[in-house]
């Protein structure tokens, strides 16, 4: 069964307690929701390298445009993301489901670290250089 951004929505502020069961979001929710979620896809991408397959969608009547398996841990990380935005505190297994799902994302896409920061440029400091020298590690004493 499609699940619609609507429906990916509904769940995230469900799992929040904002809405009830039988509830759907308002069109102020949504908006939110949805700019959260593209937020999140652009930032998964750049930073992780994780393409769940999220573009900007139109209507939130249209299928979720996720790749299979993904929708759980959208549902997640997007109710983690709107909470704030939303005053709702976030349940202890909201959280820890949310962590675990993360997880198996990162696993997934095989995301081993963030990018390394390039070090190239950065000056050594005035304690590489002193009065004796500069110190040699492999000696253990200044040059």
């Amino acid at each position: 069964m499609a699940t619609s951004i609507q429906m990916l929505i509904s769940d995230s502020l469900r799992l929040l307690g904002v809405i009830a069961e039988a509830e759907t979001a308002t069109a102020e929710q949504t908006d939110i929701c949805l700019r959260t979620m593209n937020e999140l896809a652009e930032q998964w991408d750049e930073h992780w390298g994780i393409d769940v397959g999220w573009q900007t969608r139109p209507s939130v009547n249209d299928d979720v445009p996720l790749r299979a398996g993904d929708v759980l841990a959208v549902k997640y990380q997007l109710a983690l993301n709107i909470a704030p935005l939303m005053g709702a505190p976030i349940p202890a297994a909201v959280a820890v489901r949310a962590e675990q799902l993360w997880h198996s994302l990162i696993v997934k896409y095989e995301v081993t670290k963030p990018p390394e920061a390039s070090m190239v440029g950065i000056p050594l400091g005035s304690a590489y250089y002193t009065s004796r020298g500069v110190y040699n590690i492999d000696t253990g004493d200044f040059d």
